[in-house]
């Protein structure tokens, strides 16, 4: 199967946004660029409202095996650099772009509204930012998978517009996975994100992160002119919808 990433000078633009930092003065951290292994990124938004302590927790722990289960071969974890961004009252960057070879799962601060569409926007915007440090230092991206975990609500409507069209300007070159926590309402993730999604009824959180640590591995394995945007995503949905 052809994996992974179209190339093009610019994903989206739009105007800088700044994102609360959980952690005062966290940086993005990275290993030495090689030319010769390409680098692939992986960011999570997060809702972090008030309702969903209990996926939060869930999703934490599951970071946490993923990651240490790519530690195991630092030749993989090495070549992808992972983020986290958090929408729970602000949205908050508490992880920076950090290789996976050096992260470390922080807790995720719960509470408040929800801010997807913000923390959607930053997201995307840290990925464009990331792709073209990359690439200055004359490496190639593999790939550019952005996970959205949420129950589909947002308080943010005001930027929603921005967000739908960023969303879809992006998905030429990033890998969307949103993800519907149960009980969500998945016409409203589907609308925000314009993708079909992944639900409770076909995949749970493990489920979720083991298929994204397979799906790294594959990755990290393939020659990035191998690797789609469709090919991930077929990989990631378990060919559900692919």
């Amino acid at each position: 199967m052809h994996l992974i990433l179209r190339r093009a000078t610019s994903l989206v633009k739009w105007k800088d946004q700044s994102l609360e930092y959980s952690q005062q003065g966290a940086k993005s951290t990275s290993r030495e660029f090689s030319p010769d292994e390409p680098r692939g990124l992986v960011v999570v938004v997060h809702d972090t409202s008030g309702s969903m302590l209990p996926v939060a927790m869930e999703s934490e722990h599951h970071l946490e095996e993923m990651v240490g289960a790519l530690k195991v071969s630092k030749s993989v974890a090495r070549r992808f650099d992972l983020e986290i961004v958090t929408a729970g009252g602000v949205p908050r960057r508490v992880l920076p772009f950090t290789s996976v070879l050096d992260a470390a799962i922080p807790n995720m601060v719960v509470g408040g509204g929800t801010p997807l569409c913000e923390a959607t926007l930053d997201a995307l915007a840290s990925i464009e930012s990331r792709i073209e440090h990359i690439r200055s230092r004359e490496c190639v991206v593999s790939t550019a998978i952005l996970v959205v975990i949420s129950d589909g609500g947002y308080t943010d409507t005001g930027y929603a517009s921005e967000a739908k069209k960023a969303l879809r300007e992006a998905a030429e070159n990033v890998v969307i996975i949103p993800f519907l926590t149960a009980g969500g309402d998945e016409s409203q993730l589907s609308e925000l994100c314009g993708c079909n999604v992944l639900d409770p009824n076909s995949t749970d959180i493990p489920a979720l992160f083991q298929r994204l640590t397979s799906v790294i591995r594959v990755v990290s394995q393939t020659s990035p002119s191998q690797v789609t945007v469709s090919g991930v995503r077929a990989l990631l949905f378990d060919d559900r919808n692919e």
